[in-house]
């Protein structure tokens, strides 16, 4: 990272690559389908923390020198997903300083703002104006209180989604603004975060394989 240069800086650069490189993936064309060329501003707003945080890791690593860590938390700490049986995860990257958080808009689905609502309504712009969160560690609380600002306050101008979506979302729609804020700043406590490794899954390694692929094609694009 040169002296002129930011990680938020570096971060939003490698970001539109990013997404390119994401709507071809099949994550994206399973939300997507032929749609997903088009729809670049939502890539980052569904549930690929993984795929994507890995893909931003390796090319923050190879193509700036910047090392990060990939980290994650189970997601039980969210309403309704306690009840299901495989816990789920959320997963981003940090440095000793800051918290860089490729899929942070996904949560908006806790105030009803899901992908299929976004894409459905066209409201995309009701999610926050960032789509990577970049942060210092120590401001944790503040980011989230700020994101559960911006959610609580835009669920009246969140329809209900045109079908059934996945358990915890619009859990948040009739939460207090206090009630908000306590959950998104236990989504991001940093204390709660440990070391994300690889599952012995054939997903997790299909997510690795993809990831890699992935950060290859968008550091061809930023040095072409």
């Amino acid at each position: 990272m040169s002296r002129q240069e930011s990680l938020p800086q570096i971060v939003e650069s490698i970001r539109p690559h990013l997404e390119t490189e994401l709507s071809r993936n099949d994550p994206s064309l399973i939300y997507f389908g032929m749609e997903s060329s088009r729809l670049l501003h939502l890539q980052l707003r569904i549930p690929v923390c993984g795929l994507a945080s890995r893909a931003l890791q390796a090319v923050l690593r190879d193509g700036y020198q910047v090392d990060t860590q990939l980290v994650s938390i189970t997601t039980d700490v969210i309403p309704s997903y306690s009840s299901e049986d495989i816990p789920h995860q959320h997963v981003r990257l940090q440095t000793d300083e800051h918290v860089v958080d490729p899929s942070f808009g996904q949560h908006m689905g806790l105030f009803g703002l899901c992908y299929s609502v976004a894409k459905h309504y066209n409201l995309s712009d009701l999610y926050p104006d960032e789509r990577i969160a970049v942060y210092p560690l120590d401001h944790t609380d503040q980011f989230a209180e700020d994101f559960a600002n911006h959610g609580h306050a835009r669920i009246p101008l969140i329809p209900m989604p045109p079908y059934r979506e996945r358990v915890p979302y619009g859990v948040s729609r009739n939460a207090s603004l206090d009630q908000s804020i306590d959950t998104m700043q236990t989504i991001w406590n940093p204390g709660e975060y440990v070391p994300h490794k690889l599952q012995r899954t054939d997903w997790e390694h299909d997510i690795q394989t993809a990831a890699e692929s992935i950060s290859k094609a968008v550091l061809v694009r930023i040095n072409s």
